[in-house]
């Protein structure tokens, strides 16, 4: 078995592992969806965390803002939720409404109702089996340089033809 093959069969092994987490992921979110029901509630406060690597935020500063949104279902109990994903420093302010999907068998169970709250991870993970798979399809199809005899793709030789 050649590098190459090696090569090609891990990312492809990649994809396969990430495939099957992201369809599981997107049975997860449709069966939370079909389970849950809207609420809305109110933020009361934003937990900003430090970063440690502050150049995946769009300001530079490495800080991350995630909403905490108090909400009563249908028990009438408040209860508190933290979003699960980081938003920018103007995204949340204390006293908006959002919208929160919950679900009927457990309350205390809640999410923003936003695409990627509910159907990020899917979203993360399918696309890294798609780059997986791209990069296991061509990446041992080289790319484009001379070959161990000296002759180039299409058949032209490195020196040229002299």
């Amino acid at each position: 078995m050649t590098l190459r093959s090696v090569v090609r069969l891990g990312f492809l092994g990649l994809a396969a592992l990430c495939a099957v987490f992201a369809l599981a992921s997107v049975l997860s979110s449709a069966r939370f969806l079909r389970a849950a029901s809207s609420v809305e509630g109110t933020v009361v406060d934003v937990d900003v965390r430090q970063n440690a690597i502050g150049l995946l935020q769009s300001d530079g500063t490495g800080l991350q803002h995630y909403p905490v949104i108090e909400y009563r279902s249908d028990d009438r109990i408040a209860r508190t939720i933290t979003g699960r994903s980081a938003r920018g420093s103007d995204a949340f302010t204390v006293g908006d409404t959002v919208v929160l999907r919950v679900l009927d068998a457990d309350p205390s169970v809640a999410r923003i109702d936003s695409a990627f709250e509910i159907w990020g991870g899917a979203i993360i993970l399918g696309g890294l089996a798609l780059g997986f798979l791209a990069t296991g399809v061509l990446a041992p199809l080289g790319y484009g340089g001379t070959s161990r005899d000296g002759v180039r793709r299409g058949g032209v030789p490195r020196d040229g033809g002299r």
